[in-house]
């Protein structure tokens, strides 16, 4: 989770910024491991929308590229070569960074 937060410094100005933690209480207790001697506000905010997750279909992967993903995928997994292995070639070989990283990758290192 992204937190945007105010804090006082030990010479008491007033700094603003942002952090990346797990909880509020995780984010408030890093804050104040870093120095900062009074949290006056956090709040929890969204990470920016990139201009992909905005325009999926538009610059997401088109339908040509998933189709030849898939018969790839299945003349490997016919020829014998295990699921996990096709994936990594695939990804490697990917020509196409929105089929490569955001269709292969996020299945494929789960199962390792």
């Amino acid at each position: 989770m992204t937190y945007k937060y105010t804090v006082t410094a030990a010479d008491n100005s007033v700094l603003s910024g942002v952090i990346v933690a797990e909880s509020e209480d995780e984010a408030e207790q890093a804050l104040y491991q870093a120095g900062y001697s009074n949290v006056l506000a956090l709040k929890k905010t969204r990470p920016p929308l990139s201009l992909s997750q905005m325009l999926p279909t538009l610059l997401g992967p088109k339908p040509r590229d998933i189709i030849d993903l898939s018969l790839q995928l299945a003349d490997l997994l016919e020829s014998g070569v295990d699921i996990l292995t096709s994936l990594r070639l695939l990804e490697s070989q990917a020509a196409k960074a929105s089929v490569g990283a955001r269709s292969i990758t996020p299945v494929s290192f789960p199962l390792a």
